[in-house]
């Protein structure tokens, strides 16, 4: 039996083992598999949860994006490229995906050859934030029939085959309500629970208030007739496609209108410079034109927005929030 908030306190150790504390009665064990590290670009953990002595439980935490390394954060771009910047291309499993089916495998091992009770499925959970949780959504939903609990992660939705549908009711979502990333990829899988995070939360409603749907729907809707005419007239298609992907960025960019603050024109031209720089480096193959990339720019380079956005991203803020406000869904059990 585990509770939704002991699954949100091992999904925020993972960030930082040697830093984060552990929920009582709960061990990490470091010894699993050695190839990999916190350093590592993917990290992951198997952690058991005692009664009275005895190992009851299992959970494997996969560690979210850590904005700091560029290599996690390319990853976790590339994976739900479509859904942010609508390009008509398919959102695809994260590169580390691999690893954590990799991950997984040593675990059930390490379990079978220590814990032998704790190796039958019912024993086993996945959990994670941010990415770490796609990671767990993606595991349940085509590996293994295993229950997870994700936080504010994107959803797996456009990703996870038609066949796996029948596997989704073993999802579960702890989202900010007002969060923007977990928005990405499509309308979440299996079972969902929304909680308002305090930290900048008018700020963030202001930025989804004025995200102008319509406008999106109209380049989702011209992308998709591109990406059908493209099969027979490549030109026109992506002619189509292109305008498509303006109109779905320039959707996000309006959101910017419902907050006070202006960018500086001089931070927004450095980071313009980046962001074009990766965009058009030709990692895609279909590329953002110039609008494309300051409409995205405009958007991720005002302050306010990135420290609402990010607020209401935190695993932090999230445990905070179950701990204070939502003790209903902090003591699920799952």
């Amino acid at each position: 039996m585990i509770s939704i908030k002991e699954y949100a306190l091992l999904s925020q150790h993972i960030y930082d083992v040697k830093g984060y504390s552990l929920p009582k009665n709960w061990l990490y064990l470091k010894d699993v598999d050695s190839s990999i590290t916190p350093a590592s670009n993917f990290f992951a953990g198997l952690y058991i949860k005692f009664r009275a002595g005895v190992a009851e439980d299992a959970v494997i935490a996969f560690r979210g994006t850590v904005f700091s390394n560029a290599q996690n954060l390319f990853e976790d771009v590339v994976s739900w490229y479509s859904s942010a910047l609508g390009t008509g291309m398919h959102d695809r499993a994260p590169g580390y995906f691999k690893n954590a089916v990799n991950f997984e495998s040593r675990a059930r091992q390490y379990l079978r050859d220590h814990f032998p009770k704790l190796a039958h499925l019912s024993h086993l959970r996945y959990t994670g934030h941010s990415l770490g949780g796609a990671l767990a959504q993606l595991l349940s939903a085509t590996n293994f029939p295993v229950p997870s609990v994700s936080f504010n992660s994107p959803s797996c939705r456009n990703i996870c085959p038609k066949s796996s549908e029948e596997r989704w009711g073993l999802v579960n979502n702890i989202n900010s309500r007002y969060g923007i990333l977990n928005k990405l990829g499509g309308v979440p899988i299996g079972k969902t629970h929304q909680i308002n995070i305090p930290q900048f939360q008018d700020e963030a409603k202001a930025l989804l208030a004025h995200f102008n749907e319509k406008r999106f729907s109209e380049g989702r809707a011209l992308e998709q007739i591109g990406g059908s005419i493209s099969k027979t007239s490549g030109a026109a298609g992506m002619a189509l496609s292109a305008e498509g992907t303006v109109l779905e960025v320039e959707g996000y960019a309006s959101s910017l209108s419902g907050l006070v603050d202006a960018p500086h024109e001089q931070a927004e031209a450095a980071i313009c410079a980046k962001v074009e720089e990766f965009l058009l480096s030709g990692t895609f193959s279909i590329k953002p034109s110039q609008a494309n990339c300051n409409s995205l720019v405009t958007v991720i380079s005002a302050p306010t927005a990135i420290e609402a956005i990010m607020a209401q991203h935190s695993i932090d803020n999230m445990l905070s929030t179950l701990s204070e406000h939502c003790p209903e869904i902090a003591g699920l059990i799952i």
